[in-house]
């Protein structure tokens, strides 16, 4: 086994592989996080030189030509946001212009007016260009980054020949294949009151997982603590672990649903959900 670690999207990120060459994995980890870091500084929602920052947000025309990676992931986020009717929305970047308010009264004000400025209906994909009805709009893609990362780094590793692997990006997992003793990956789901801790482990393989819960970061408006989920929560639900082919499309979802837990998702994505009395609603197996 070899392991690797470092930070990163401010996370703790680690790459774990299985029955691979030492040779191998030194140049897969150093490729990965390379290609990490690159990620962060292109599309850093917080950074205004980023090139998030420069070439979108702080755009002067309505159409932005863009290269072939982020129509990809534009594309992605396009297609998952529709299963969601718009709970997820990289458009909420929008709405951190309203984060300057004195009081929670200024800032709902503010909010109500940059809403109109925000949703799927505002940007389109045409061609190589991404296309705007108004210059107000802003991407924050802090829910899609990090997950596209780690499965990029999986596109990276698969380039080599090995018996398994497990990415972690704060939380954001892809299990490849298996240990190298033929033993499944299991991964631990964390208990919502005490995250130091699993409240029960999942076993999967060649897919991706995400669990999303606003218990985890808080932010200040006003001096009050709000979630980092910009949306109105149920908050009966302390956590939802969502499992797909791949980390975007499950953090995408575990989003939502952390919203509304009702939200009908494809049927091939398993999830799973933490109420606020510890209780597990899965159609995820345990172990």
């Amino acid at each position: 086994m070899y392991r690797h670690r470092f930070n990163c999207m401010t996370v703790a990120c680690e790459v774990i592989l299985h029955g691979v060459m030492d040779d191998h994995a030194k140049s897969i980890v150093a490729a990965i996080e390379a290609n990490t870091r690159r990620l962060e500084t292109k599309y850093n929602f917080h950074n205004p030189y980023s090139w998030l920052s420069r070439v979108i947000n702080q755009r002067q025309i309505a159409d932005v030509p863009v290269d072939a990676e982020t129509w990809k992931i534009l594309s992605h986020v396009k297609s998952y946001t529709a299963y969601t009717g718009e709970l997820f929305d990289i458009t909420v970047g929008t709405l951190k212009q309203a984060n300057t308010a004195e009081t929670p009264e200024q800032h709902a004000s503010q909010v109500a007016e940059l809403r109109q400025y925000m949703g799927d209906r505002v940007w389109s994909l045409d061609d190589d260009c991404l296309r705007f009805t108004n210059a107000h709009c802003q991407f924050d893609l802090g829910g899609v980054v990090k997950e596209y990362a780690v499965d990029d780094a999986v596109r990276i590793l698969k380039q080599y020949p090995m018996s398994g692997a497990l990415i972690n990006f704060g939380g954001d997992i892809y299990v490849y294949g298996k240990k190298e003793s033929g033993d499944p990956f299991r991964v631990g789901i964390k208990n919502p009151k005490n995250p130091a801790e699993p409240l029960c482990m999942v076993k999967i393989e060649n897919k991706g997982l995400t669990t999303s819960g606003h218990y985890e970061r808080q932010r200040k408006i006003a001096g009050e603590a709000h979630s980092h989920i910009i949306g109105d929560i149920d908050r009966r639900i302390l956590s939802v672990t969502v499992v797909t082919d791949t980390v975007l499309e499950s953090g995408i979802y575990s989003t939502a649903l952390t919203m509304d837990p009702r939200l009908e998702i494809p049927a091939g994505a398993a999830r799973l959900f933490i109420d606020d009395q510890l209780e597990i609603h899965q159609s995820l197996a345990s172990s």
